[in-house]
């Protein structure tokens, strides 16, 4: 077989257009999953929540953004907040800092666009869950 067809497709795509093989931004590919799946929306605020309350803030913040790009804009977001769009895009930035009371708000202005309630759980600590489950292991 000829080294010219057991090269990447990719590479192929390259020599043949002159330009960057075809990717697609990950940011771009959420938001249009955004838009078509409102669950994964959701399922991505959930998310974002969870991480909060298990300390990871940054991630958190970045799902957030996310979420907010796709479904509200941060123009409209900005407006009731009553701050700037490039404020709020820092404020959940990786290295944003914003206040418990705009992230309830934020939050609920995201629920109110999807449509949805949540509920809060609490699921014990690692030494709690193998307790149960140990209690429930058949003997």
């Amino acid at each position: 077989m000829p080294i010219e067809e057991t090269r990447p497709i990719a590479s192929k795509i390259l020599d043949e257009s002159n330009s960057a093989p075809l990717t697609v931004d990950a940011r771009e590919t959420i938001r249009t999953r955004i838009n078509r799946e409102p669950e994964f929306a959701r399922a991505l605020i959930s998310e974002s929540i969870e991480l909060l309350a298990n300390g990871d803030p940054d991630v958190s913040r970045m799902v957030l953004r996310d979420v907010v790009e796709a479904t509200i804009g941060f123009e409209n977001l900005a407006d009731s907040l009553k701050t700037s769009p490039e404020s709020l895009r820092e404020m959940l930035s990786q290295s944003g800092n914003p206040t418990m009371n705009d992230l309830s708000i934020i939050v609920g202005l995201l629920r109110q666009n999807l449509l949805f309630s949540m509920e809060v759980t609490s699921v014990g600590t690692a030494d709690e869950q193998v307790d149960s489950v140990e209690r429930l292991q058949p003997v």
